[in-house]
């Protein structure tokens, strides 16, 4: 090949680098790079191998004298950030890198130059190829796809690797060792948004000349970020008039600056509009006076589009943009020059499919700065929407939408670390659900609705007319817990007695989280109920979110009942006892007035059981030491017991309806303790509470069995 860079030093260095420019290697397209780097090794009679990521290690032995020395690891990745300037045509898939020497300045033409982590391929290639180096024995690991991720990295099996220390050569500056880390995640945002005809005048926005940059590197250098200029620009205007975004388009990859930004909008006056962008512009540029002065904004008319999106998505979205903060976020204040912690609004797209499209990266040395960044809540209306089976797809990787077979659905899930209960029967819906429930709230941290949920884990609601193994119901979730149900109520009795009977069954098969069979009710459905939907979101779950509270309970108004001020008495017949062996308290007992009018028994069982059956049952009196609720379950509270043998006992008890937990720390109660454990939402229950169950005008009331506190624990029962 004829190469560009000539009379330089390096020479070797600089040789190899314009070889490897020429060849395309864009993150998940090493291959080329890989093979090239085989063909090289075997030229110098080295020793090399490549894996399926196309990780290459090339191996060199010591040099003379130096054999005794521990091998030393050097690594760099292969792979380059992809992006170029809007005016450029330019393929990374199939074209190399035009490579401009400039002075003494060596850049690419009109694309990223790929140097971050080039210089280090180009590197270890020249070590690798030096017959005068003094050097101990090398093994120059070669990682792909680090760009997007790591993922070369965590794939490489290091099993011929004899070093003990490495050195990663993916740091900027000539002559400098850094030893340190730097972490990073992404926020993918998704806004579905309406269409309406368009009305106004078109104009196209335009950020041009900024520098960009590595989000790692160059995010001290306060340069400027194209996709919040151009935000700032549409709200600007926004202020004045009425502004409808028909599309946006800047930047590209989550670990680059933006350098560029592309919007189409409808605006009420076109020229005022363009004179608030200059004005805009003059701002902007003063601000980046010294950092990022190449800055430039034009705002013309454009081609009138079909359609723009509507007033309250637009309004949405643009406030969110310009919110949404970006840049140095804090520097060390221990060591010059290191960041500790950044954002930088990656990209912003216009999807084919209609819908926005926001990459957010976030970058830290200190775990604690990135968590904090990544769990900023945005209220800002135009929530996102996901089926279950799109969340599904999203966050795991399977999709559902492309299974009809019930057993594949469950091998599937269990494919990807997914087990369903044991009481749960197994079905396509009940897989679905299990992955979404296993792995993907944890991701919903943002406000996020989830829709179209299975039938099996929502008994009382309509099915989808579009797909009948769904229904119409949707959660909404924020820092990944749910926050409010919602669905179209089921008026169909016969498929309502229908599910009615899968939750017994799944109920008999050990759940105590499924509906009960409620004959009173489907005779209602079947006089006829109209259309009929809700939605349930109580003021706890919301003052639990913004105070942080991890259980439901330390924010609920009225936790419990009990008088703070007890009133004494003298007279043992007059008095009962609260708490047990932590501390009696006496309270005055007065009777109550009960009317059993209302009650309703079920009937007695007309099947005799022998005494010798019944006796095999251990009943024994149990002193409630702790009760809590059940995390992601609505009905379990978790009891740990003092049943006399000096080792407590667990057991879960879907009661959650009738008391709260604090009600029930101290009281006395009856357990059937010789039942085999039963895993129940991950924790093994190991006994039966016993509670007596009536029936009030159709509504089921529940006791559960308490005995006098004088009772002590481990007490048979007969």
């Amino acid at each position: 090949m004829e190469y560009v860079i000539k009379n330089r030093e390096p020479a070797d260095v600089l040789r190899y680098f314009e070889e490897i420019s020429a060849i395309p290697r864009g993150s998940g397209n090493e291959k080329a790079i890989g093979e090239y780097l085989l063909d090289f090794a075997a030229k110098q009679g080295l020793e090399a191998r490549m894996d399926d990521l196309y990780n290459v290690v090339i191996k060199k032995p010591a040099s003379p004298g130096c054999e005794h020395l521990d091998p030393v690891i050097l690594q760099g990745h292969t792979d380059m950030v992809c992006e170029k300037n809007k005016n450029v045509e330019h393929d990374f898939a199939k074209d190399g890198i035009k490579l401009v020497v400039d002075g003494d300045i060596l850049r690419a033409d009109g694309t990223t130059l790929g140097a971050d982590n080039g210089q280090a391929v180009a590197c270890m290639m020249a070590f690798l190829a030096r017959k005068d180096m003094k050097h101990p024995p090398l093994e120059c690991v070669f990682t792909s796809q680090e760009e997007v991720g790591l993922i070369g990295a965590i794939g490489f099996d290091p099993y011929d690797l004899k070093g003990t220390r490495m050195i990663n050569m993916d740091c900027g500056p000539e002559g400098v060792c850094v030893a340190g880390s730097a972490g990073g995640t992404t926020i993918d945002i998704y806004k579905t948004v309406k269409r309406v005809p368009f009305a106004g005048e078109a104009v196209s926005l335009k950020v041009r000349g900024l520098k960009g940059g590595h989000s790692g590197g160059d995010i001290d250098k306060e340069r400027g970020n194209a996709n919040k200029i151009a935000a700032r620009v549409l709200y600007a205007i926004a202020k004045e008039m009425k502004v409808n975004l028909v599309s946006m388009d800047g930047g590209m990859m989550m670990n680059a600056i933006p350098r560029e930004c592309d919007a189409v909008a409808a605006v009420a006056d076109a020229t005022k509009a363009a004179e608030i962008a200059a004005e805009v512009e003059k701002k902007v540029k003063s601000e980046l006076e010294f950092s990022d002065p190449g800055l430039t904004i034009t705002l013309e008319p454009a081609a009138a589009p079909a359609e723009m999106i509507c007033d309250e998505d637009s309004d949405a979205f643009l406030k969110m943009l310009y919110l949404m903060p970006a840049g140095l976020v804090a520097k060390s204040m221990a060591l010059e020059g290191l960041t500790v912690a950044s954002q930088n609004l990656a990209a912003v797209k216009t999807q084919e499919d209609g819908r926005l499209y926001i990459l957010y990266s976030l970058r830290s040395s200190v775990n604690s700065f990135l968590d904090d960044m990544g769990e900023k809540i945005d209220l800002t209306p135009g929530w996102p929407r996901l089926t279950m089976v799109e969340a599904v797809k999203q966050f795991v990787g399977v999709d559902f939408g492309a299974i009809t077979d019930d057993a594949e659905a469950v091998a599937a899930a269990n494919a990807v670390g997914v087990e369903l209960a044991d009481a749960a029967e197994k079905t396509w819906g009940n897989a679905l659900y299990a992955c979404f429930d296993q792995k993907v709230e944890e991701h919903l941290v943002q406000p996020t609705f989830i829709t179209m949920y299975p039938v099996e884990v929502s008994p009382l609601t309509k099915r989808s007319p579009v797909d009948p193994r769904l229904t119409e119901r949707f959660e909404f979730f924020i820092c990944r817990s749910e926050m409010g149900n919602a669905y179209s109520e089921l008026n169909d009795p016969i498929d309502q007695r229908e599910r009615f009977m899968k939750q017994v069954e799944q109920r008999e098969r050990g759940d105590d989280e499924t509906e009960m069979l409620d004959e009173d009710f489907l005779t209602a459905l079947e006089y006829g109920m109209p259309p009929t939907g809700g939605m349930g979101m109580g003021i706890d779950r919301a003052v639990m979110l913004f105070t942080g509270a991890d259980t439901i309970r330390d924010v609920i108004l009225f936790p419990t009942m009990k008088p703070l001020d007890l009133p004494k008495t003298k007279k043992p017949e007059e008095v009962g006892i609260i708490g047990g062996a932590t501390g009696a308290v006496e309270i005055e007992v007065k009777d109550e007035p009960i009317d059993f009018s209302k009650v309703e028994i079920e009937p007695l069982f007309k099947d005799y059981v022998d005494f010798e059956t019944f006796s095999k049952s251990d009943f024994r009196a149990v002193k409630v030491k702790s009760c809590e609720a059940v995390k992601k379950s609505k009905k379990l509270l978790k009891f740990v017991l003092d049943d006399g043998t000096g080792t407590d006992r667990v057991i879960l008890s879907g009661i959650h309806e009738y008391y709260e937990p604090e009600e029930l720390v101290g009281k006395t109660c009856v357990a059937i303790t010789n039942l085999p454990p039963r895993p129940m939402m991950g924790i093994d229950s190991c006994g039966m509470l016993i509670s007596a169950v009536h029936h009030e005008e159709g509504v089921e009331k529940l006791h559960l069995l308490m005995l006098d506190a004088h009772i002590p624990a481990g007490a048979k029962m007969y």
